[in-house]
């Protein structure tokens, strides 16, 4: 976890759906942040199975080494 110009928290591995690509979770010091809906929010361990808010397909993960590293793109100010 690292924090950009802007001074916000950014996260370089992301969880998403396999079948709709939605975000699902993000690794943070070891554990994945799930984000439910507004003001419910988990850490979790792993494994891991959820089921995605926008197409409700299931999705498991087992270890944070599956997880895709996001590419990193430039920050700029609004």
């Amino acid at each position: 976890m690292t924090t950009n110009p802007l001074g916000k928290l950014t996260c370089d591995q992301e969880w998403r759906c396999n079948q709709c690509g939605r975000l699902l979770g993000q690794l943070l010091d070891g554990r994945l942040h799930l984000q439910i809906a507004r003001g419910r929010a988990y850490l979790v361990g792993f494994p891991v199975t959820t089921a995605c808010l926008g197409c409700r397909a299931l999705n498991e993960l087992a270890t944070a080494n599956a997880l895709v590293a996001r590419p990193k793109a430039p920050i700029t100010a609004r």
